[in-house]
């Protein structure tokens, strides 16, 4: 039986083997720690079952459907096993990326981390808005547990407490009626409640009035 090499390219999403016996797709963008990443693949030759697992992660598979959630971020191995006539035929396995997701604040929609905002937006928004990147083109908002928010004026930090609701308390509401052009918002210190806590990029926001 003619061996099988599994190999990657990741500038079309397939994964091939050398005689092109069996073919790989991943339908997600990038594939993220975390998240259930969806692998389509087929065979051209009869196999009673392929078998796959992953170094560092959940695989489940529904007919030619492979739905792959990785628990880390980093090289991720994929393993296959083949078996013909209920018997092990063939070992392989292929490494890919996996993209570590990342968390930040954003004021309203706007998903600019790192931007200058105008007071009279800054209040009509009524709280920070916190985002979890799924792929380069979705973005889902996400619940955090509490976060830092501090007003820094001239290169000095004059105002600096701990929030618990994306809303604004009203000593929020207070602050910011004492905000001038030039002040520095700075959102930090972000603690998610997702299970994604420990492999997540956790990125602090920052804000400039004008």
């Amino acid at each position: 039986m003619t061996p099988f090499i599994l190999l990657i390219l990741p500038s079309f999403g397939f994964l091939y083997t050398a005689a092109q016996e069996m073919q790989v797709r991943f339908l997600s963008c990038d594939i993220r720690a975390g998240f259930e990443n969806t692998v389509e693949f087929s065979l051209k030759r009869n196999f009673d079952s392929v078998n796959l697992k992953a170094t560092h992660g959940i695989v489940s598979r529904e007919g030619n459907i492979i739905r792959f959630i990785p628990t880390t971020f980093g090289k991720e191995t994929l393993i296959a096993k083949f078996y013909y006539k209920h018997e092990f035929v063939h070992l392989d396995s292929v490494t890919f990326d996996v993209i570590r997701p990342e968390v930040f604040p954003s004021i309203g929609s706007d998903l600019l981390k790192d931007r200058k905002v105008s007071l009279s937006k800054f209040k009509a928004i009524g709280g920070i808005i916190f985002y979890i990147r799924v792929n380069d083109y979705h973005w889902e908002p996400i619940r955090i547990e509490s976060y830092r928010f501090s007003i820094i004026r001239q290169g000095n930090c004059i105002f600096s407490k701990i929030e618990f609701s994306n809303r604004y308390s009203d000593e929020l509401v207070a602050k910011l009626n004492l905000l001038n052009v030039g002040d520095i918002i700075l959102i930090s210190d972000i603690v998610i409640t997702s299970q994604l806590s420990e492999i997540a990029n956790i990125l602090p926001g920052v804000f400039e009035i004008e």
